[in-house]
């Protein structure tokens, strides 16, 4: 068990050790809301069964635009993507 100045020695150990770690940047409501209005424009939802691969496709590009901060091109050309 630790006594006294074993308890401060293991604290200060430990704010040492967390201040060095940086937190995540966390998304904003607006980015989410942005790039989601993005992505729709870019890969509209499509009717079950009529064509393969628009889910992953949504997912990736609001992944992009999220780590881009919102700042994507709108326009499938633009953005260097073939729709299927």
């Amino acid at each position: 068990m630790l006594r006294g100045a074993n308890i401060f020695a293991a604290l200060g150990l430990c704010a040492a050790l967390l201040s060095g770690v940086s937190p995540a940047s966390a998304v904003t409501a607006e980015v989410a809301k942005k790039c989601r209005a993005l992505m729709l424009k870019v890969h509209p939802y499509e009717l079950p069964g009529t064509r393969k691969g628009t889910a992953q496709a949504q997912r990736e590009y609001f992944n992009r635009c999220v780590a881009n901060e919102g700042n994507m091109p709108a326009e499938p050309a633009a953005a260097g993507e073939k729709r299927q």
